[in-house]
């Protein structure tokens, strides 16, 4: 029982340890130390043993390993008297006077745990560290922590709607597609806000948005858009710095215990159990989210062949592949009956087959639940994605589904027509027009379409590549007489590309087009063509390169990662294809003899530009120094000092810079032996003991006395005996200067 108690005060002390500490390794090395270092009082204790009051062991007794010293050495103390402790005498204390016993300890024992078991639980609600959402210092006194809740109605409002003014913050509202109203809204993110300790600007910055029950939304933004902070502050793991987001109704700052319930979540990275197999994981997690114990082997069987996983049911995480081991996470999420569904990128780093796997079970497991999906496959939102939202610098720049985004920010249709092999080379030796013709067309796909318009179609110059090929020119007429405001936007080799505006007056031009191509293919000059749609890649550049150059261009930094700083409705034109523009009109250029064509000042311009980023690339670059030479390696004893010179180097600087080791080498190991310094000057005084009070009445009457007399006849003698049996012999008790304490004179 003893035992028991001190185990009990020792599991809620470590509670209390974990509560301290958000990393478990620091955690256990720390509570080591703890637990070793709580012991020490102990030994002083026991010097002053005889010296404390029943009230000062108590005190004391709250440390455990104080406590168990404390009744170890009570135990030791009755098995010494040869009694033993027993149930009888478990509030019996030691020597006289002392009253502390057996009992009071293994009473503190259980205080100590109830004691640190409240403050493991305060601590962890209101101060729960790097991951988690801190509650109210008061949270105890508050009727919903203990009953819970009401389950409040699904608002249906629209977030744009119900925060005025956040059009001008999250993005323009013309590029937000208007929400579905016949969908229960299953989450609602309102001006929220995060802002980390050091950082000068938010990494989510005032967002809102709606995702809606029965819908997989797409959530997008490059790398630190804001993605993951704010998918961590809807799962619980980081407080919002202002805003807030409602699951269902239930506010994720008051009631992130409820929410989880229901909550299910892939993270970026796998969080399996190495000797669990594929069949106890579902299980386990299932029961988690409260699934009863009857449909639970329903739930895992369904699950297990969604993903193909009967071979694999009860093979072990660790011995999966990491697209099984993926897989696995995905289904972990679903499992349950979440209602509410976050993946971090979940086909990362999979192959082909166990990513389509995951495509079909997100699709066949979304109906009735809100699923929110990241990821940095374009096709893949755009395959899965009902809806997509794209974020960046924190804020939403657009939202809606994939044809109203590509809609509003796509470039249009792409006309692909391929040229015979021998066709495009035929034209590599023919010599073409003037550069300046050339030139133009370079030019072209950056140019809007009120230049192209405007442009006159029999002019070669409409034309690159050939410059001047009859069929080539022909087939430009015939795209444009079909589709005046058609732009031409590549032609390299034997492929030429046209983009084709997305407008309602051009979508009957498309069948007219295409039907005049199929019966003019030989006197065109093409073997076949091929219409594509705007990608949703294209889109997403768009849009996050546009926010970022208008950004640069109101801070003054200009260009950005050789991006163009035009807007988001013309072409982005990146450092790739300016060099691609320079070769074009270089390569032209050396076609046409340079005694009939002057030397154009933007030609040679474009030359040096090229010649410039080519020789970057090389070793011919004037402008960077010299490689320094590479010496002989050494060998033999000299290598050696010089590695071993490199280690104590390396190690010094090592050392020198991690204060937490120079702190548990040098400094701690100097606190203890000092500690042990002070406790030996803590010694209580040495003093002799006091003198035993040996007399016959210490034992009490009766008192029987033997005497005897070999002289009877001798007066010394008799007068001795005589002495001996007055009143002021043996039976006095009381004399004067040796009083016997605790007994009456009489």
């Amino acid at each position: 029982m003893f035992l028991a108690c001190f185990g009990a005060s020792i599991v809620c002390k470590a509670f209390l340890v974990a509560a301290l500490f958000s990393r478990a390794n620091i955690a256990a090395a720390a509570g080591g130390i703890l637990f070793f270092t709580c012991y020490l009082p102990y030994p002083f204790v026991k010097l002053w043993k005889d010296h404390l009051s029943i009230h000062h062991k108590s005190a004391v007794s709250l440390v455990p390993n104080v406590a168990f010293g404390l009744g170890c050495s009570y135990f030791a103390h009755f098995e010494e008297e040869g009694v033993g402790v027993h149930w009888h005498n478990l509030l019996k204390g030691g020597l006289p006077p002392d009253t502390f016993s057996i009992g009071h300890i293994m009473g503190l024992l259980l205080l100590d745990a109830v004691l640190y078991f409240v403050l493991a639980w305060y601590i962890e609600a209101v101060f729960p560290g790097q991951y988690g959402v801190p509650k109210p210092w008061y949270f105890f006194v508050t009727k919903s922590y203990w009953c819970g809740a009401p389950q409040p109605d699904s608002p249906r409002k629209s977030a744009w709607e119900s925060c005025n003014g956040t059009a001008s913050l999250n993005g323009k509202a013309e590029d937000m597609e208007e929400e579905p109203r016949n969908l229960p809204l299953g989450l609602r993110i309102l001006k929220l806000t995060k802002v980390y300790a050091g950082a000068d600007r938010a990494a989510v910055n005032e967002l809102s948005l709606n995702f809606y029950e029965g819908q997989i939304t797409s959530f997008l933004g490059h790398n630190g858009a804001g993605k993951t902070t704010t998918i961590s502050i809807l799962t619980g793991l980081y407080p919002p710095t202002q805003g807030t987001a409602e699951i269902y109704g239930r506010d994720i700052r008051t009631e992130m215990d409820i929410i989880r319930e229901s909550l299910g979540t892939c993270p970026q990275y796998n969080v399996l159990f190495d000797n669990l197999t594929v069949a106890e994981h579902l299980w386990f997690y299932a029961r988690l989210k409260g699934l009863g114990r009857d449909v639970v082997g329903t739930e895992v069987e369904s699950f297990v062949r969604d993903l193909a996983f009967v071979h694999k049911k009860d093979e072990y995480s660790c011995n999966l592949s990491g697209g099984m081991q993926r897989k696995l996470s995905v289904a972990i999420a679903f499992v349950g009956g979440s209602r509410t569904v976050i993946l971090d990128e979940p086909t990362a780093g999979v192959d082909p087959y166990a990513r389509r796997a995951i495509w079909d079970l997100m699709l066949k497991y979304k109906q009735g639940r809100t699923v929110i999906m990241t990821t940095h496959h374009m096709d893949e939102a755009d395959l899965l994605g009902d809806r997509i939202a794209v974020i960046n610098e924190g804020r939403l720049r657009c939202c809606g589904s994939s044809l109203f985004l590509k809609t509003r920010f796509g470039s249009g249709y792409y006309l692909t027509l391929v040229r015979p092999a021998h066709r495009s080379k035929s034209l590599k030796n023919r010599p073409s027009p003037t550069a300046s013709a050339c030139r133009d067309v370079a030019r072209r796909p950056t140019d809007g379409a009120k230049n192209v318009s405007s442009t006159n179609t029999d002019s070669p110059s409409l034309v690159t590549g050939g410059c001047g090929d009859e069929a080539t020119e022909a087939l430009d007429k015939l795209i444009r007489r079909h589709i005046p405001k058609a732009e031409l936007a590549t032609d390299m080799g034997a492929d030429l590309s046209y983009r084709l505006p997305a407008s309602p007056e051009t979508y009957p031009c498309f069948v007219s087009l295409c039907k005049d191509l199929d019966d003019n293919l030989a006197e065109l000059g093409i073997t076949s063509y091929g219409i594509s749609d705007t990608t949703l890649e294209e889109v997403f550049l768009r849009v996050t390169q546009g926010r970022n150059n208008a950004r640069n261009q109101a801070n003054g930094e200009g260009d950005l990662y050789g991006l163009s700083t035009e807007s988001v409705d013309g072409p982005p034109k990146t450092r790739l294809q300016k060099t691609l523009d320079a070769l074009r009109i270089w390569c032209l250029s050396l076609r046409t003899s340079a005694k009939t064509v002057r030397p154009d000042p933007e030609e040679a311009a474009a030359r040096q530009h090229l010649a410039a980023d080519m020789s970057r690339g090389g070793n011919g670059d004037s402008d960077l120094p010299a490689p320094p030479a590479v010496k002989k390696v050494a060998v033999g004893p000299l290598l050696h000092r010089r590695q071993l010179a490199a280690m104590y180097r390396r190690r010094f600087m090592r050392n020198t810079r991690n204060y937490k080791g120079l702190f548990c080498e040098i400094i701690l190991p100097a606190l203890f032996v000092l500690l042990a310094l002070l406790f030996t000057l803590l010694i209580p005084p040495m003093s002799e003991e006091p003198p035993l009070e040996l007399t016959p009445w210490v034992y009490g009457p009766p008192n029987y006395i033997f005497y005897g007399s070999e002289d009877t006849s001798s007066s010394l003698a008799q007068k001795y005996t005589d002495n001996l049996l007055s009143r002021t012999g043996l039976g006095a008790r009381c004399v004067k200067g040796e009083p016997l304490s605790g007994l009456q004179c009489e």
